[in-house]
């Protein structure tokens, strides 16, 4: 990205003051949004090397329009624009199934042992799946939301929404998320029962519990 960046900036020996101030800016949100973008891509359907290009074609659209994005918004415009992007990829792949990924993390994660990579893997799989269930537009809210931790005000700027539709896509989407955990579940309990012991006794087992939908409530 560096070249590339290097080339958006006409660097050619030394720079102009303007320039650096311009390009310590853009370089400044690489290291604080770049993993967020990422994972955001990821999960809005890339593969990981769509979502390496991904991050860097938002990164290149935030330099070349820097002059238009004020300073307290940078978060906003990098999301929206990653939206975009995910958006075109995913209609230009055809929606492709996601390939079975590593856990993701940041970059400066500590790599994790074995038996946690491999947890981690079966979860983002799992998640995956069901994210797959959702529309594009309550799949965007509902991982700004429920996995990148940002507030209902903070994703409508994002994404240039009334808070009302994002309330309304964030209700939709967990709808539909927890009936596919329950559906999961009764899944996973009919595989455990058909696993049991002939002839041992089988204890009842609770209905399948959905995800609580109340647990972010006041954010």
């Amino acid at each position: 990205m560096k070249q590339t960046m290097d080339a958006t900036f006409g660097r050619t020996g030394a720079a102009a003051p303007d320039a650096v101030a311009r390009r310590a800016r853009v370089d400044q949100m690489v290291r604080s949004h770049f993993g967020l973008v990422w994972r955001y891509l990821r999960r809005l359907g890339l593969s990981e090397a769509d979502a390496d290009d991904g991050a860097q074609q938002v990164f290149l659209t935030f330099a070349r329009k820097l002059d238009a994005v004020e300073h307290d918004r940078e978060r906003s415009f990098l999301l929206g624009v990653a939206l975009r992007v995910a958006s075109d990829a995913r209609r230009a792949h055809k929606r492709r199934r996601l390939e079975p990924e590593a856990a993701l993390r940041d970059a400066t994660d500590p790599r994790p042992d074995p038996e946690q990579a491999l947890e981690q893997q079966r979860v983002c799989a799992l998640l995956d799946t069901f994210l797959e269930e959702l529309d594009e537009g309550a799949r965007a809210v509902f991982v700004l939301y429920e996995v990148e931790g940002l507030t209902m005000r903070e994703i409508a700027e994002a994404l240039d929404l009334s808070p009302g539709t994002v309330a309304s896509r964030l209700k939709r989407a967990r709808a539909r998320f927890e009936a596919g955990v329950e559906r999961y579940q009764v899944v996973q309990a009919e595989s455990d029962a058909n696993q049991e012991p002939a002839g041992a006794i089988t204890a009842s087992r609770p209905p399948p519990r959905a995800l609580g939908s109340d647990r972010n409530q006041g954010r």
